[in-house]
Parts: structure tokens; sequence; C-alpha cells
């Protein structure tokens, strides 16, 4: 009989349909019952996490332990939140290490930030998503490619797409 088994994140709220959550995976055990898994493998330290305790931008603590002011840690808050489970292991591998901590759910960082990510939905996405307003503005100005001038007398690379006074592009107008 298996006691623990894993299936692939990926899921949405549903009293906040607003917020989706993709953890790398869900963890369900039959002592521990259903949480996220995080899993991060950072380039900064891929031959080992020597030296990470004292990297202040580093996501863990000198004792192994998620950093609440990390970003990493508002991420898998709210992977808890829309998955609607209790904890979340999260996962640091390197080529020569392996750290597993896990992270229990904060309601009362959730309730701080949840009706602020709320706000933002209604009064900036939901309106845009409705209304294409910001992408209904008109045809942006295009600028040089080289010089950043405005686009009075340029020339457009077919290759590239990229515009060129015809100074800058050492091209003559014709004509």
């Amino acid at each position: 009989m298996r006691h623990f088994q894993t299936e692939e994140g990926n899921d949405t709220g549903r009293n906040n349909p607003h917020l989706g959550a993709s953890p790398d995976g869900v963890a369900n055990c039959s002592c521990c019952g259903r949480g996220a898994v995080e899993i991060k493998c950072p380039y900064k330290y891929h031959d080992g996490l020597k030296g990470s305790s004292d990297d202040i931008d580093f996501c863990l603590d000198k004792s192994f332990h998620l950093k609440k002011n990390h970003k990493y840690y508002h991420q898998v808050q709210l992977h808890m939140f829309v998955c609607g489970v209790q904890y979340c292991d999260f996962v640091i591998w390197t080529q020569r290490d392996l750290v597993i901590t896990r992270v229990a759910r904060d309601e009362e960082m959730l309730y701080t930030f949840l009706p602020i990510a709320e706000q933002f939905f209604r009064q900036s996405i939901l309106p845009e998503l409705l209304t294409r307003s910001m992408t209904r503005k008109g045809k942006q100005p295009t600028v040089c490619f080289h010089c950043g001038g405005p686009e009075v007398g340029k020339i457009t690379c077919a290759k590239c797409n990229k515009h060129f006074h015809y100074e800058c592009a050492k091209n003559k107008k014709k004509g």
C-alpha cells in the first residue's frame, strides 16, 4: 500500500477565480494530508549551497527555513491558499545539496495580502479585460533603433523590422 503520492499542480481559486497557482506538485500523504510542492534550482548555487547563508538575497535563512520577507514565501502562500492546502514542501536542489523545508500556511499574511490582490484585479485587470482600453490606445510612435530619435525620415529593415533614420542606416533616400 502506498502512503504517499504526488501529482502535477495547477489550480484556480474556487471562491477567487481571479487567482491561480501552479505549484510544481501536490503531495498527498496518509499522515500529513495534501500539500503543495515548490522546487527551486538556484543557478547561483548550482554547485552547492556553500555561501548561501551569508547571501541576504537568498531565500533560506541560516537554519534553512524560507524567509518570510522573500518573494518565494508569498508565492507558496498563494499556492496553499488557491489549492486549499495547509502546507508546502519547499525544495532547494543543487548538484550537491538538497534541502526540503515545510512551510505552514500563514493566515495572517493571507488576510493582509489577499484584499490587495482583489483590489488590484477589480481596479486594473478586470476593466482592461472588459474594455481593452489600454491596448486600443493606437499605434505607438516608432523611433530609430540606432539613435532613438523620432520616426521622421526612416527606413524599416525587412528582416528584423527595426526602424532606422536614412542617415543612421547610411542609406540615401530614393526619389
